[in-house]
């Protein structure tokens, strides 16, 4: 079963502004750590669960809605194929952070590779939780604004023309 094609990223330039969109911090990897945490979060589950590599990661990556980690995470599952560990050709990627290859690394050297796919994700969940409660109260002064600069706009749409009608009427008389 193949996912459907993500009709956002159906032309060229939405793959060119999604790569030019994404923020990428000093060693080269995304700096998202929601994906990492679903990523690893989906691939521990299926693997604990007893689900075979390989089919684990076209699931992962059916489960990713973001054209650019589906493209890692099918290089992932091709280099596995091929032999290889998890843990280099997710780094050759440069999607994911050093951190989570290197988990799954030694995740893959230990035999608990759920384990620590669970653990990364634990890890990034909780740091995008952080992120949240640190931009929740800068929003609502925001907020605020915006609400008030749009009843200020509605207040001077329905006075202005009583107003203007009020200066023919002083000004005809």
């Amino acid at each position: 079963m193949t996912a459907a094609p993500d009709p956002v990223f159906a032309e060229p330039w939405h793959a060119q502004l999604v790569a030019l969109t994404v923020q990428l911090n000093e060693d080269g990897h995304f700096s998202w750590p929601d994906w990492a945490a679903r990523f690893a979060r989906t691939l521990g589950t299926l693997i604990n669960s007893g689900v075979p590599i390989l089919q684990a990661l076209k699931i992962t990556k059916d489960t990713i809605t973001n054209s650019v980690i589906q493209d890692a995470v099918q290089k992932v599952h091709d280099r596995i194929k091929e032999g290889d560990t998890i843990a280099a050709p997710l780094d050759e990627t440069k999607v994911f952070p050093a951190m989570v290859v290197n988990m799954i690394d030694v995740g893959e050297e230990t035999g608990s590779l759920d384990a620590m796919l669970n653990k990364v994700a634990d890890i990034y969940d909780s740091a995008v939780e952080a992120a949240v409660e640190a931009v929740l109260p800068l929003m609502e002064p925001a907020i605020f604004i915006i609400l008030g600069g749009i009843i200020g706009f509605i207040v001077v749409a329905l006075y202005l023309p009583i107003f203007t009608l009020g200066d023919a009427i002083t000004n005809n008389s």
